[in-house]
C-alpha cells in the first residue's frame, strides 16, 4: 500500500532528489520486463555477466 505516496516521484522532488530522466534525456529506457527478454535471448547469460572471469 502506498498510503503516504512516499515513493512518488513528486515527493522525490521536493525533498531534493534528482530525475535522471531530466538529466539524461537521451539515454534509453528499459524497464525490467524488457531487460530480462533481451537477457533470456543471449545464448550464454551467466558468462557475460561474470567479472571474475
Amino acid at each position: 500500500m502506498h498510503i503516504l505516496d512516499e515513493n512518488t516521484l513528486e515527493n522525490a522532488k521536493r525533498l531534493g532528489y534528482l530525475d535522471v530522466r531530466e538529466l539524461y534525456p537521451d539515454v534509453p529506457r528499459y524497464t525490467l520486463e524488457g531487460f530480462a527478454k533481451e537477457f533470456y535471448t543471449w545464448e550464454n547469460p551467466g558468462r557475460v555477466l561474470d567479472r571474475h572471469r
